[in-house]
């Protein structure tokens, strides 16, 4: 009954057409489901649109261009930002074992600032989208200026607890002695960066809400053009500059993301400004709340992300050498189903809050079912070649047939995952525009929760070993789908109410 009623919410998807353009004065707009949209609330600013910005409640184009539109520079942004982990890999290789085990153990540091980036990134993206779709752009500029303030003083604070006894930080991960002489440096320096990689994330999150998603594209391609011509510089050293080794890395890197974060906030000073940082205002507390409303529950569910992902590693590598080299070549594999994904994703957020904040939760719903539809459609096609191919994938990095073998098995399952995925990213997204996040954090804990229970009745109990481990990952993202769609068509997620912004606005009903 659940998974009938849940899937039924999505498996209708309403023929996407035109709406007309929204005006924002004296008259009110038409919603493309040809109601009434919200009024602009007094003193709400006529918006000037520049060039790299696009306006979402504009009916003269489709919500799938919409859609495509924002989400092809997230997903060449999510490329480069990752890849400023794998420059610091290919240099720091070739010093040796303890050197990439320093940078690998660091890793698992970052990802918790990562996932403070995701409070102020996620409550930023939110408020500035629905602020946008009000057209109260002077309520836009706070929140952007205050959820960047925030995010980057806790990026200090994390930064200088770590630079106390950065030591400590590799010993509690078990570091060997060697790895925690190499990588001291390191960490402390990459500490001292939390600040920049917080700020430089939250940043680009407000500008997606604003409906601009190239300039996060041009400060991460600037950044990361930067980081690649510093590394081998600072690593090995040139002319007058001394070899830094791993430490080197970690300078070039925080140089990279702070002079884009520097860079990033000049862009909010030009007068065509995406969004502009507001510093007339005193910090508003009551917007700061609702910021951290939305964005706990995201860092929440990111965590709770990683510890699957982890302990489905732990899990693996407890089954031999091979298990684990399977999983790592088939997680790489898929990468460029996630990435995807989690590109619409981000367009969605931006959707969603813009036109709920115009008070149009039709639009604000077909956002995310065109998002689902389109996933869907890409994850299914690109699950049959990787279902069929899967050997033929696995060989071009192993040639080891044991490992093919496994591979071949986990690829399988992944495929299927994918598709579910499809629903949970986009749908998660959308409610996250909304400012909906405690439930569908709620349910990522259920995912945990059940893929817990399954890896031990279907790897040990049904003596399944490490394909049941990976099936259980399957189950649980399945679980965790269907209650997502359960919970997007209950339709709550489209009337929820942000404090700040309804006091901002006397209209708002």
């Amino acid at each position: 009954m659940l998974a009938r009623a849940g899937l039924a919410g999505i498996s209708f998807l309403p023929r996407l057409h035109l709406g007309s353009v929204a005006h924002f004065h004296s008259q009110p707009a038409l919603s493309q489901d040809g109601g009434t949209c919200r009024s602009s609330p007094a003193g709400a600013q006529q918006t000037t649109m520049n060039s790299l910005q696009i306006d979402i409640l504009d009916g003269r184009q489709s919500i799938l261009v919409k859609i495509l539109r924002l989400a092809w520079p997230v997903t060449i942004s999510m490329l480069l930002q990752s890849s400023y982990s794998l420059v610091d890999m290919f240099y720091v290789a070739q010093l040796g074992e303890d050197a990439i085990a320093a940078v690998t153990l660091t890793g698992i540091l970052m990802f918790a600032v990562f996932a403070l980036s995701r409070v102020f990134a996620a409550g930023m993206q939110s408020m500035v989208a629905r602020s946008y779709g009000l057209r109260n752009l002077k309520n836009a500029e706070v929140i952007f200026r205050d959820g960047l303030v925030g995010g980057i003083l806790a990026g200090l604070v994390i930064g200088v607890i770590v630079m106390i006894q950065p030591d400590r930080v590799l010993d509690a991960l078990q570091a060997e002695p060697g790895v925690v002489r190499v990588g001291t440096g390191y960490v402390s320096v990459m500490a001292a960066g939390s600040a920049g990689m917080i700020g430089l994330l939250t940043l680009g999150a407000g500008f997606r809400g604003a409906g601009d998603s190239v300039s996060p594209l041009v400060l991460a391609t600037a950044s990361t053009i930067l980081n690649m011509v510093l590394d081998p510089i600072l690593i090995f050293g040139l002319g007058p500059i001394p070899a830094l080794g791993t430490t080197g890395a970690a300078i070039a890197t925080i140089i990279s993301m702070y002079l884009g974060l520097a860079w990033g906030i000049s862009f909010c000073m030009r007068r065509n400004a995406s969004v502009r940082l507001e510093f007339k205002k005193p910090p508003q507390l009551l917007m700061l709340l609702d910021l951290l409303k939305i964005g706990i529950p995201m860092g929440l569910h990111y965590v709770l992300l990683w510890l699957t992902s982890a302990i489905t590693l732990y899990l693996v590598a407890g089954f031999g050498t091979l298990e684990v080299a399977a999983s790592g070549i088939v997680s790489r594999i898929t990468q460029v189903a996630f990435v995807a994904i989690a590109s619409v994703g981000e367009a969605t957020a931006t959707m969603t809050g813009q036109y709920l904040g115009a008070g149009r939760p039709l639009d604000a719903k077909r956002s995310a079912q065109a998002s689902v539809r389109l996933c869907f459609i890409f994850n299914s096609l690109f699950s049959l070649v990787l279902a069929f191919y899967s050997p033929l994938f696995l060989s071009a990095f192993t040639s080891d047939a044991q490992t093919v073998a496994l591979g071949t098995a986990y690829m399988k399952l992944s495929s299927i995952m994918l598709v579910c995925l499809s629903i949970t990213i986009t749908l998660s997204r959308a409610f996250q525009g909304a400012g909906y996040t405690m439930w569908p954090t709620v349910i990522m804990g259920v995912r945990f929760a059940t893929f817990g229970l399954f890896a031990y009745l279907l790897a040990w109990k049904a003596a399944l070993l490490a394909p049941g481990v990976w099936l259980a990952v399957v189950i649980s993202a399945a679980i965790q789908s269907v209650l997502i769609a359960f919970l997007y068509a209950k339709g709550s997620w489209t009337r929820t109410r942000l404090r700040s912004l309804d006091a901002a606005t006397p209209e708002a009903a």
